[in-house]
């Protein structure tokens, strides 16, 4: 299942149009159509963004049992992979630049130590998706093998 096919079950399940949802989203209508149409490929910011509108985990738009063993689920590992580096990449420069500020009590020290906290909290949340992502592929190829022994 594409991502646009779970943007319409879930707007269908809210009894909604494409118009009313772009409208609440402050999406432009040619937009949402887009998306649900797959014509526009969602970012996994956007896709947060829908998550929770539609107060559903950002998994329902990754997990689909149709989804797993194609090519697309590679590509998303490796998007996954690549969104994991950055995180890791932007917490620790911001760990130095907090080890490197004398002043503890400074606006600037807590401004940095929230973001620390947050980007932390996003690197957790990718870094779980992302083991889900290779236990589920791992799991289909094991199965895959003993089916073709």
């Amino acid at each position: 299942m594409k991502v646009g096919s779970v943007l319409k079950d879930l707007r269908n399940k809210k009894g909604k149009t494409q118009k009313e949802i772009s409208k609440e989203m402050f999406i432009p209508y040619n937009t949402y159509r887009k998306y649900e149409n797959n014509k526009i490929a969602l970012n996994y910011w956007v896709i947060g963004e829908f998550a929770e509108y539609y107060r559903v985990s950002k998994n329902v738009f990754f997990f689909d049992d149709k989804f797993w063993g194609k090519p697309e689920s590679l590509l998303t590992m490796g998007y996954l992979g690549a969104i994991f580096e950055i995180k890791s990449y932007k917490l620790d420069m911001l760990e130095k630049k907090i080890n490197n500020l004398n002043d503890i009590n400074s606006d600037k020290y807590t401004q940095l130590r929230s973001t620390y906290e947050y980007e932390s909290k996003e690197l957790r949340r990718v870094a779980s998706i992302l083991r889900r992502f290779i236990k589920k592929d791992l799991s289909i190829r094991k199965d895959y093998i003993k089916k073709h022994e």
